[in-house]
């Protein structure tokens, strides 16, 4: 921490991941769920109470050596540190219950993705139980991939981007291409967020559930190259916490974007600037109105001379009807309250000798326009459905006040305006603890002044997210955006609100994280580079885009034939030109020592690093024509190089072998066993046939160039547990335990075996 080095009592690890240059954060404090680890490493350090807050022997000491074993997974970094995070959960209940095994299953099951940390546990004989927590494991490794079916496929149905693009045309009818509401329209903002949150899916393949949020005000901004096209794009902070915000935005769709981005950063002004004013009460009116123009009927009904409080401003702001009125209290007689404050009464038939009559309850009451509302007026908190203009529920705007409302405002019956407009902040800043910062569920946050989508929803009759009942003066959380377009589109649970029910197109429900496989798989189809892919989708590791796309291995082969021109009296690999690029719509090839490389290399040079000898060997760019005598003779030699490298290892057994060598032995067997079923592949086909690994090595994909016909070849792969055993670790561990290592194995109740 602080820059040093680091040492095995730190309460903090930083790991760097030397293949992705980034450095992971572990923290060995005990974890409770719904409550909030320390983020900053100086307020840990001098934390008196230390010792309390860190997990005790032995379960530090296992919560360490398992951070070890994930940090050496293959797999996406926030998966890692999630990964100690849940065993940390599972550790801190064993330190209250006396050990893992007296952690009852339920509480497992309770802990998403505990499935892992069991299995660790159990391989280690830390717990001995037969049943397994009920957690379906989601694997994201690096080098894992599934072969789905079609109905198993997570892209989204064309069928159903016809249907949202007819549901966005139908929702954004009355907004202009630069987002200004027609004289005259009507728009539903509930929807409006609903469709431009699927509409940024398809521009720009991100992470919405996390990022839509996060969204800064602003418009589409483009950029004019002397030679080529326009580039559009977006400021988009992403999940990921990339420092480049620039998010390219697909042309095609930047007329719909500059057309719903633009209606959010003018529809809601308002609600920025009565941020503005929370932000600071004491401002003036120029402050807070700087750049907004108040509407001329509403200027008319306030009195810019005295100071703002929260009604006026949200009046002028136009949070109110143009002719909204109130009525105040005269004087505090006006009412009789009873003791226990369960009754009360007007003032009225009174005689009054001055007036000559008696009096009426219009005669305590003083009709006025919210926009001149004052802090020292006089209000009555009523509960219930009761409407009068002397009323909370007038002057709040709001549908109902409920009992239980009314107790959260905790405020006496005959109040102020002035206290009413402090209960009101309380409670703005009690769902916005960090007020104006507000955070996402990720932790990650902006200055509501600052969002796209800051908004009231009672502002806006947005009738499923009540909030300070209904009140426009309630600024909603932007961690609960996502509510407002996951109802309209994706809830199987509100059919009555579903977009697509609603718009003619049957009751469908959308799964979001579903566009951005669809724009990942859309552009791989375009011949984009998957490293373009990958930067374009907020990855920095190329082999996580795989997940992300489903192009058939058919399609693939007709790209390869229409960019490959193979003949066996030219040249074995063919340069093809930029023109035949462009019109083919193929991919690029280029040759190598042992085959063809469809990368585009000109536009993302090479990073491939392997263990072999052949540098292309195991790439998802890499193919290899059969019958290459040339190709053959270098993987050969690198064959032979590679079984002495293994049978090096063997012959160490009578060392200590540490479980990253037997972990590098395993994958490096079932990678030259690979290379040597290749080599057969290539010697026994007929001369000029195409060959790609899959990838997730379970076969070759060989293609015919001629008649485009493609050959699945199932690859054989010797089992973890079946190198293992050749390996002979089992039979020696006793003898290869190092003395330093036998007490702390001995203090979790493990034997020498």
């Amino acid at each position: 921490m602080n820059g040093n080095s680091g040492n095995w009592t730190d309460p903090v690890w930083y790991i760097l991941d030397h293949n992705t240059g980034v450095r992971h954060r572990y923290l060995f404090t005990k974890s409770v769920k719904g409550e909030r680890r320390e983020s900053k490493d100086i307020l840990l350090l001098n934390n008196k109470n230390y010792d309390s807050i860190i997990h005790s022997e032995p379960y530090l000491e296992l919560l360490k050596i398992y951070t070890l074993e994930v940090q050496s997974a293959s797999i996406v970094n926030n998966s890692k540190q999630y990964r100690v995070v849940v065993a940390s959960h599972i550790l801190t209940e064993a330190e209250k219950l006396g050990g893992l095994n007296n952690v009852p299953l339920n509480f497992w099951n309770s802990i998403p993705m505990s499935n892992i940390f069991w299995d660790f546990c159990t391989k280690n004989k830390l717990i001995v139980r037969k049943n397994r927590p009920s957690h379906t494991d989601r694997e994201r490794g690096a080098d894992i991939y599934r072969q789905r079916s079609e109905k198993q496929l997570k892209m989204t149905p064309d069928s159903m981007i016809y249907a949202l693009g007819d549901i966005f045309t139908q929702v954004f009818c009355d907004i202009d291409e630069d987002g200004n509401l027609l004289k005259g329209g009507h728009i539903k903002l509930d929807e409006a967020v609903s469709m431009t949150t699927v509409l940024l899916g398809l521009a720009a393949p991100n992470r919405l559930n996390s990022e839509i949020p996060l969204l800064q005000n602003q418009r589409l901004k483009v950029l004019h190259p002397k030679t080529g096209n326009e580039v559009y794009y977006l400021d988009w902070p992403g999940s990921k916490g990339y420092l480049d915000n620039q998010n390219h935005i697909l042309k095609v769709l930047a007329p719909q974007v500059k057309r719903a981005i633009g209606f959010f950063n003018l529809y809601l002004k308002p609600e920025r600037h009565f941020i503005r004013y929370l932000k600071n009460p004491n401002q003036t009116w120029e402050a807070i109105l700087k750049g907004f123009n108040v509407e001329k009927e509403r200027a008319n009904n306030i009195d810019f001379s005295t100071d703002p409080n929260i009604f006026t401003v949200a009046y002028s702001l136009g949070f109110y009807p143009v002719n909204y009125e109130v009525d105040t209290l005269s004087t505090p007689d006006a009412i009789s309250i009873t003791e226990n404050s369960k009754k009360w009464r007007f003032n009225s038939f009174k005689w009054c000798k001055s007036r000559k009559r008696r009096l009426s309850k219009k005669d305590f009451l003083i009709r006025k326009s919210i926009g001149r509302i004052c802090p020292s007026d006089l209000i009555l908190n009523l509960t219930g459905s009761n409407n009068a203009l002397y009323s909370v529920q007038r002057v709040l705007y709001c549908s109902c006040i409920s009992k239980k409302f009314k107790e959260s405002l905790d405020l006496p019956f005959l109040i102020t305006a002035y206290e009413l407009e402090n209960s009101v902040i309380r409670m703005i800043y009690r769902d916005i603890p960090k007020f104006p910062l507000c955070y996402t569920k990720l932790d990650k946050g902006i200055d509501l002044e600052s969002a796209l989508f800051c908004l009231s929803p009672g502002k806006h009759s947005i009738t499923s997210t009540k909030g300070m009942a209904g009140s426009p003066l309630y600024i909603l959380p932007i961690k609960r955006i996502t509510h407002l377009f996951t109802q309209r589109v994706c809830d199987k649970n509100k059919t009555s609100s579903n977009l697509f029910n609603k718009y003619g197109f049957g009751a469908q429900y959308l799964k979001l994280h579903s566009l951005r496989h669809f724009s990942n798989t859309q552009a791989e189809k375009g011949g984009i580079p998957l490293s373009v892919i990958a930067a374009w989708s907020g990855r920095k590791s190329v082999n996580q885009t795989l997940e992300y796309i489903h192009t058939s291995e058919e399609e693939k082969a007709d790209r390869l034939v229409s960019t490959l021109d193979y003949s066996e009296t030219k040249k074995e690999i063919r340069l093809i030109s930029k023109d035949e690029l462009h019109e083919n719509h193929g991919l690029p090839a280029s040759q190598t020592e042992t085959g063809i490389c469809i990368q585009e290399l000109t536009v993302t040079p090479c990073s491939y690093v392997n263990d072999f000898l052949s540098g292309c060997f195991g790439c998802e760019s890499a193919c290899y024509i059969c019958g290459d005598h040339a190709a053959i003779n270098v993987l050969e030699q690198d064959l032979k190089f590679q079984k002495i490298r293994l049978q090096k290892i063997q012959r160490a057994l009578e060392s200590f072998i540490s479980q990253a060598t037997k972990d590098w032995w395993v994958k490096h067997s079932q990678g030259t066993s690979l290379l040597e079923q290749l080599i057969a592949v290539l010697k026994d086909y007929e001369r000029g046939q195409l060959v790609r690994i899959a990838p997730d090595r379970s076969c070759f994909f060989i293609t015919n160039l001629n008649t485009k016909h493609v050959e699945k070849k199932t690859l054989l792969l010797t089992s973890e547990s079946e190198l293992l055993a050749a390996l002979e670790v089992e039979s020696k561990t006793e003898e290869s335990v190092p003395e330093s290592m036998r007490s702390l194995i001995a203090s979790f109740g493990l034997k020498n075996r």
